[in-house]
C-alpha cells in the first residue's frame, strides 16, 4: 500500500500508513515495518517533485530511525537510506546543503567500511558530496571537499577520477584559503601523475581543470605564480595540440588569467 500511494504521488498518504503502521507494531507482533519500509517513503519523498517540504519530511523519518535502532534493529538506516539523505541534500539550496552531503556521504563510507553491500559504492557519490560543497550558497569549505577526495583515495571500492579532483580544484579555487594556489597546483600535479602513470584519457585534466587551477594561482598573483600559470596554459596548449580535441581549446578567460 506504501509503494501504491507512493506510485500515484501521494507521498502523504504513504507517510500516514508508515507511522500508522508503527503505531500498530506496538500491539500486533507479526507486523514489524523494516527499514525497507521506511526507505520506501524516504525515496518517495526523495522523487516527490510537488511536494514542497520533502527534505524536511526525509529528515524526519531518518531521525527517527536514527533514534530508535536500538529498540526496533530491523530499521536501523542501511546505505541506501543515507543515499537517498545524500540526494536529497545534493538537491537542496539550503546554505548548510553541503555540509550535510558531506555527513551522509561519510555515514555511507562507514557502512561500506563495516561490510554493508546494501549499496555499491561508486565513485559518482563522492563527487556529488564534492560537487555539493563547490556550489554551496555560504562560505565554500575546500578542506572539507579535500577530505572526501581523500575518503575515496582510501576507499577500497572506487577511485576518484578527473572530475573529483577538478571539482575540490574549484573548491580552492572559489575559497579564501590563503593556500588555496598551493593546494590547487598539488591536487592538479597529484591528477597529472595519475594521468601519465596509468595513460588513462578519463584521467587526462580537461579545460574546467585547467581554468580552475589556473584561477587559484591568479589569485594570489606572486611572479611564481604567474610563471606556473603560463606553464600550465603552455601544457595545455600542447595537449590540444596532440589530441585536437575541441574541449581542450584554450579560450581568452584563461589567457588572461594566466598572464595577471
Amino acid at each position: 500500500m506504501i509503494a501504491a500511494w507512493a506510485r500515484v504521488g501521494r507521498t502523504d498518504k504513504a507517510e500516514e500508513l508508515l507511522w500508522q503502521a508503527n503505531e500498530i507494531r506496538a500491539k500486533c507482533k507479526t507486523l514489524i515495518p523494516d527499514v525497507i519500509t521506511y526507505n520506501s517513503v524516504v525515496h518517495a519523498y526523495l522523487k516527490d517533485k510537488k511536494c514542497d517540504n520533502g527534505l524536511e519530511k526525509i529528515i524526519q523519518i531518518v531521525d527517527y530511525m536514527e533514534q530508535n535502532t536500538k529498540e526496533q534493529p530491523a530499521i536501523c538506516p542501511d546505505c541506501f537510506t543515507y543515499h537517498c539523505v545524500l540526494k536529497a541534500w545534493a538537491n537542496s539550496d539550503r546554505v548548510d546543503a553541503g555540509i550535510h552531503a558531506v555527513e551522509a556521504l561519510e555515514k555511507m563510507h562507514n557502512l561500506w567500511e563495516a561490510g554493508d553491500t546494501s549499496l555499491k559504492p561508486v565513485t559518482a557519490f563522492y563527487n556529488m558530496g564534492i560537487n555539493k560543497i563547490a556550489k554551496s550558497m555560504g562560505s565554500i569549505n575546500p578542506r572539507k571537499a579535500l577530505e572526501v577526495l581523500n575518503l575515496i583515495e582510501l576507499s577500497q571500492f572506487c577511485d576518484p577520477d578527473i572530475i573529483s579532483y577538478t571539482t575540490v580544484i574549484e573548491c580552492f579555487s572559489k575559497s579564501k584559503d590563503p593556500s588555496a594556489a598551493e593546494q590547487s597546483l598539488e591536487i592538479f600535479y597529484e591528477a597529472w601523475q595519475i594521468y601519465q602513470e596509468k595513460e588513462d584519457k578519463e584521467m587526462m585534466p580537461n579545460l574546467r581543470t585547467y581554468t580552475m587551477v589556473i584561477l587559484s594561482l591568479s589569485k594570489k598573483p606572486t611572479l611564481e605564480n604567474i610563471v606556473k600559470g603560463r606553464n600550465l596554459l603552455a601544457q595545455l596548449n600542447d595537449l590540444y595540440s596532440k589530441n585536437k580535441d575541441p574541449r581542450l581549446r584554450p579560450n581568452t578567460y584563461q589567457i588572461g588569467r594566466a598572464h595577471v
